[in-house]
């Protein structure tokens, strides 16, 4: 039994495998046996390079933060195109744009609210 990580042709660990039998891992391409101590102690920030586990450089961290936060921001962005957000953030910005559209008859939280109440 041992320890392992997977990583990709660019060194980003990708997986770890704690106590297995390295047979046990189908495609053994970009697998590395490493001891407990080191296993524990990879985070984001880790890579492979020439079968060893070593720390990003700060600009790697950097850049690898970057794409992240980019990556986050995109998923948002992709879930407003599609209306997956609450119903209070699609009535406000309905709202807005409609008080936008007609200023000189500004729609209220209060009158919406109202509505609702007079609704039911």
């Amino acid at each position: 039994m041992g320890d392992y990580i997977r990583y990709d042709q660019d060194g980003k660990i990708i997986n770890k495998y704690v106590s297995v039998d390295g047979g046990d891992i189908k495609d053994d391409a970009d697998i590395l046996q490493v001891d407990r101590p080191t296993l524990e102690s990879i985070t984001k920030y880790h890579k492979v390079i020439n079968d060893t586990v070593v720390e990003m450089s700060q600009l790697e961290k950097d850049v690898l933060d970057q794409a992240e936060a980019d990556a986050k921001e995109q998923a948002v962005f992709d879930a407003i195109d599609k209306y997956e957000i609450s119903n209070v953030d699609l009535i406000t910005a309905l709202v807005q744009v409609i008080n936008k559209r007609i200023p000189s008859n500004i729609i209220t939280k209060a009158e919406i609210t109202q509505q609702i109440k007079d609704n039911r």
